[in-house]
């Protein structure tokens, strides 16, 4: 091989790794959906759009409350909270809208929490309402099976399973104060990660785990209005990425890879509704741009719904190297792909 055929080789694949980092993120994330709660034409339902805001489609048309969207690890399903039975229940449907199924006549608490799959999508987390004591439980997809995971005169709300399905993140007031807390999926062992001084004059609330299991984003008060903040999951390196002085935040939810969150939000003085950022709060965008008095909530970001656009975007990119060849597979862990690329030259 020549010094020239050499230099073109390389060149070949700087060029093939750079195209790659440009184009990945995005190709990765129009491959999933973000689904919300919408009060238009004086309505509360739930809507799916695509993850630049495109496409927005009415999922449900009932005359009662629907809301609380929640992906089934698949993407073949959305769990949601809705009071077409009287009472606030937690229902499941296709991704499409299509056959909303009641799951248990165990009611939530009022207006709902948005409810957590396991991540091998058997079993869903949810806020049980148990006259009037608000508790952690879960419950299989028929029904059937249902576990109460607390049981004290505290009030937990608001679960968030771990990826890999051993800890479940929720929203506590046992130490007199809302925390954050993380258990094993058991209802074992319950730890505080968000003491602070105690009694302290803050709520922290909304616990979301990062799809690779290393952070939880949650929404605090701390600082005035409502924001976001980041922590690694044994509650070290607490990090606000965003500022409540321009905006009140609410209901962090991570794209399938980790780089993005999408948020309900409302600049001062301004409307709700749904925006995204990178994970470190910048590119803050407003997606949905609903007029009052309309107004936006509850986002849920798909898993990975195809992983088709991935070799079609190798091939794309590929290296046209005379003789040269490049062979990419893909694994999904814990629904973020992960690409292998082997590249030869002849």
């Amino acid at each position: 091989m020549s010094w020239r055929t050499l230099v073109l080789v390389a060149l070949s694949v700087i060029l093939f790794k750079v195209l790659w980092v440009s184009a990945s993120h995005a190709a990765n994330l129009t491959q999933t959906k973000i689904a919300f709660t919408s009060i238009r034409n004086a309505n509360s339902d739930i809507y799916v759009m695509n993850s630049d805001g495109s496409g927005q489609t009415r999922l449900t048309s009932h005359l009662a409350y629907d809301a609380k969207p929640s992906w089934s690890p698949d993407g073949a399903k959305i769990a949601f909270i809705s009071d077409r039975e009287g009472a606030y229940l937690l229902y499941i449907m296709n991704s499409d809208g299509s056959h909303p199924t009641v799951v248990t006549q165990i009611p939530t608490v009022e207006g709902g929490d948005p409810p957590s799959w396991s991540p091998d999508g058997t079993l869903l987390a949810f806020t049980s309402n148990n006259d009037g004591n608000l508790d952690i439980s879960v419950v299989s997809l028929d029904g059937l099976a249902l576990t109460r995971l607390t049981n004290n005169l505290s009030q937990e709300r608001q679960p968030s399973w771990s990826p890999d399905g051993t800890q479940i993140a929720f929203a506590s007031d046992r130490d007199g104060d809302w925390d954050i807390y993380v258990m094993n999926a058991d209802g074992s062992n319950p730890i505080n990660l968000t003491p602070g001084d105690t009694p302290h004059n803050y709520t922290d609330l909304e616990p979301s785990w990062s799809p690779d299991g290393t952070q939880i984003a949650f929404i605090s008060d701390r600082d005035g209005r409502s924001a976001i903040f980041t922590m690694n999951i044994d509650g070290s390196q607490e990090i606000r990425i965003t500022d409540p002085e321009d905006t009140y935040n609410l209901s962090p939810s991570w794209s399938p890879d980790g780089t993005r969150l999408a948020v309900r939000a409302a600049l001062v003085g301004a409307n709700w509704n749904i925006y995204v950022m990178n994970a470190d709060g910048t590119d803050f965008t407003n997606l949905t741009e609903t007029p009052p008095p309309a107004f936006d909530f509850d986002p849920a970001w798909s898993p990975f719904l195809s992983t088709e656009s991935f070799v079609s975007l190798a091939l794309e990119y590929g290296i046209s190297q005379p003789g040269a060849t490049v062979s990419v597979s893909f694994t999904l862990i814990n629904r973020t792909p992960h690409r292998s690329v082997d590249f030869n030259a002849k």
